[in-house]
């Protein structure tokens, strides 16, 4: 995973909830091996103006994903291969770990 951060307390302060990670998703079983998150590293660093930005206002960000394996998205795309919902596998920019071009 070259490139990519882990997003953890205490270096990011952050909350976690990563259903990916729990039976609590809607293919209704772990996809993650690992409760982990993490980010490319240019949207880490942004992720850090949005903590100091939430913060200011008392506020504190819940992480629900960040870079998802590609297995994990064809997971996701098997049980709902809808690109409304999901993006298809083969084009998905979250198993680089962006949901945009950064």
């Amino acid at each position: 995973m070259t490139g990519l951060i882990e997003i953890a307390p205490p270096r990011f302060d952050v909350s976690l909830a990563l259903a990916y990670a729990s039976d609590d998703n809607i293919t209704g079983r772990r996809i993650y091996r690992r409760a982990a998150c993490y980010l490319h590293a240019d949207a880490a660093a942004l992720l850090d103006r949005a903590i100091d930005l939430a913060g200011a206002q008392g506020l504190k960000l819940v992480i629900f994903d960040g870079y998802r394996p590609v297995e994990a998205q064809w997971a996701l795309w098997r049980q709902c291969p809808d690109p409304t919902f999901l993006a298809d596998p083969r084009r998905a920019r979250r198993t680089r770990g962006a949901s945009r071009s950064i």
